[in-house]
């Protein structure tokens, strides 16, 4: 029996994403039709874009964690590394904007479910992420009396309270949006 290998380009990897990929479209494809007013081909567009913010958000958390642990920890990397972490940021930051930018041209109804369980996994990941790196940073000084290593967990604890936070304020504003466009038709 061989150990779990985790390489990018391992044969294993890629199937673990494909059935990843499938296994959420139809988890989300079938309470999406189920929304009166929904349309099949906005589902499916709907559904790959907030897949490819997921990618884009997690090229964007890899780059900044190690940013900014490089500038909490008052060094910053060498260039080949800094150009490296940039080209992540932008590559993310770019794959974000463009499927927002096709989100927009998806009607409210398709977009709908997929949106609630992206925008709430968001939520509840960061607000993991930043409980667990808190809990460690507690733990660590209550165990050993001193504060050794404490960039990592602060830079978590700050990386999950902005996920919560961004996820907070996208939903408030779609619900605002929403509870307007829903007046209008009254």
């Amino acid at each position: 029996m061989s150990a779990f290998n985790f390489s990018l380009f391992d044969a294993s990897t890629l199937l673990y994403a494909l059935l990843v990929v499938v296994i959420s479209y139809v988890a989300l494809f079938i309470p999406s039709m189920m929304v009166t007013g929904s349309k099949p081909e906005g589902i499916a567009k709907a559904i790959s874009c907030y897949l490819w913010k997921t990618f884009g958000l997690v090229l964007l958390g890899m780059s900044v964690v190690q940013l900014t642990i490089s500038i909490i920890g008052d060094s910053l990397p060498e260039f080949p590394l800094l150009s490296a972490l940039i080209l992540l940021l932008v590559t993310g930051i770019g794959i974000m904007v463009h499927s927002s930018r096709i989100l927009a041209t998806v009607d409210h109804a398709s977009v709908m479910v997929p949106r609630l369980v992206f925008t709430h996994t968001i939520e509840v990941i960061g607000g993991l992420i930043a409980f667990v790196s808190a809990l460690s940073l507690m733990l660590g000084f209550l165990i050993t009396e001193r504060i050794d290593g404490w960039q990592m967990p602060v830079t978590m604890i700050l990386l999950g309270v902005t996920m919560m936070l961004s996820a907070s304020l996208h939903i408030s504003a779609k619900n605002r949006n929403a509870s307007k466009a829903a007046k209008k038709r009254k």
